[in-house]
């Protein structure tokens, strides 16, 4: 298995002038990064697989009930982590998606603290690959499938689209520098037509992370 990868899959989208958002990385160079485009079709059953999606909201109900919209009729298991809003998220959300998991903080955890306790829930409750996502994006019908057929990654991200204008790409892959090249990254294009693309870094905004790369390096700093 390999570290990370940034799937050149476009079926994420983030909210227009959206500042781009925490990547995450890991120090493991013997697991390489990818990327995957959206568009290539899907062929690879995911039976074997449990998937569980993990959203955190703080005082953002319309952007996830939005988001749960669109995750309707995905093969995974939704949890919603209430990062102690303002607004109860499972009083205000349970009866429109009565399948959905609420977990409720007593404290805004920001994106770290909030993610790690939907992470333990979808360990707990058996989860193979858990999807980290951000709770102000929409995606699309074959998101999950497209994800979990990288077998071979233990992190795997796609393609970010704004929403505004549609089908424009956000962020992509990202590489480090090698010492004797000016900056610190540079972005690293990915076909939105198929295939897979080996990165260093996968936007935090979106990443599918497999069990045993939790159970190796822990949860989220």
């Amino acid at each position: 298995m390999t570290w990370v990868s940034i799937i050149g899959v476009t079926e994420t989208c983030a909210p227009s002038g959206s500042v781009p958002l925490s990547r995450t990385t890991t120090p493991f160079s013997t697991w390489p990064v990818s990327v995957i485009p959206v568009f290539s079709p899907i062929t690879a059953g995911i039976a074997s697989v449990n998937v569980a999606i993990v959203l955190v909201d703080y005082n953002g109900l319309a952007d996830t009930k939005a988001c749960l919209q669109s995750l309707r009729g995905q093969d995974a298991l939704v949890i919603v982590v209430d990062n102690a809003s303002k607004e109860n998220v499972e009083n205000a959300l349970k009866e429109d998606f009565p399948n959905v998991r609420f977990v409720r903080s007593a404290v805004n955890g920001g994106w770290a603290g909030g993610n790690n306790l939907g992470l333990r829930l979808a360990l707990e409750l058996g989860a193979d690959r858990v999807i980290l996502l951000n709770n102000d994006t929409t995606v699309e019908p074959h998101f999950v499938k497209r994800l979990a057929q990288q077998e071979n990654y233990g992190i795997v991200g796609p393609v970010i689209r704004f929403m505004e204008p549609p089908h424009e790409v956000q962020t992509e892959g990202v590489i480090f520098n090698k010492p004797n090249e000016p900056g610190f990254f540079e972005r690293v294009s990915v076909p939105l037509d198929g295939g897979v693309v080996d990165v260093d870094i996968v936007n935090g905004c979106c990443l599918m992370v497999h069990r045993e790369v939790i159970e190796k390096i822990g949860f989220i700093d």
